[in-house]
């Protein structure tokens, strides 16, 4: 701070408010979206309803507070299926399961993911992980579960699995649309659609198949062409 006196005697104070602005500037908080709140209620056996009132019609808040009930608390069945239901579903066998918890744990990026998803994000870009920038426009969506990484109802794959996946969902050369149809079901990875674009690109199997079905049939000429036209037929659209 500093005091500068100005031409008709008065005092000027300057300072910079750097300083200020970070103390003034609230954080912003997302809203959790439904799938968010599933996951994080897992395991958790206490559960609490609250109702926005004013302050001056909160009378007994207080008393109830210190006046807490004793009974057990039972987790709710359809809580435990919604948290769950997710994973359950989506086909994998067990060796692409410990496969796929094995390298979301090694991944630099996707286990950065999973403590930003535990201790919340970073408030700009450019304080994440590099790794881990990738996932940024899809934050508020991803949520972890059973060790996986989940982008609504997708498995998030790790770098080094994908490959593997790829092979998987191109096996049955159903071209680039449905493949990548196929895909969205049940897994995701930043550039998924370009991967798949370039590996049907790549398949002769799948140009060959292209090829046969975008073959336009030609016009056949009638056989008997001895005789002279007797009538002529002719479409009016």
């Amino acid at each position: 701070m500093v005091i500068r006196e100005k031409s008709n005697g008065d005092l000027r104070i300057c300072l910079d408010p750097e300083q200020l602005k970070k103390a003034i500037v609230r954080k912003r908080y997302v809203i959790p979206t439904s799938d968010e709140l599933a996951c994080k209620v897992k395991d958790q056996a206490i559960f609490t309803v609250l109702d926005l009132k004013w302050g001056k019609h909160m009378h007994i808040a207080d008393l109830l507070s210190r006046n807490c009930l004793d009974d057990p608390v039972q987790d709710d069945p359809e809580m435990v299926e919604v948290v769950h239901e997710v994973t359950k579903y989506i086909p994998l066998n067990h060796n692409l399961r410990l496969a796929l918890i094995r390298e979301t744990e090694n991944d630099a990026g996707l286990s950065a993911v999973m403590q930003y998803y535990q201790n919340g994000w970073p408030n700009f870009k450019k304080q994440v992980v590099a790794e881990a920038q990738q996932y940024w426009q899809v934050r508020n969506d991803l949520f972890v579960e059973d060790n996986f990484v989940i982008l609504n109802d997708r498995i998030v794959v790790p770098p080094l699995l994908r490959n593997l996946l790829l092979t998987k969902l191109h096996s049955a050369h159903l071209g680039i649309e449905k493949t990548k149809a196929r895909a969205r079901q049940s897994v995701y990875w930043p550039g998924m659609s370009k991967d798949i674009t370039i590996l049907t690109k790549k398949c002769r199997t799948c140009e060959r198949h292209s090829a046969v079905s975008s073959t336009v049939a030609r016009l056949q000429p009638h056989l008997n062409q001895s005789i002279k036209i007797k009538h002529t037929n002719r479409d009016i659209s």
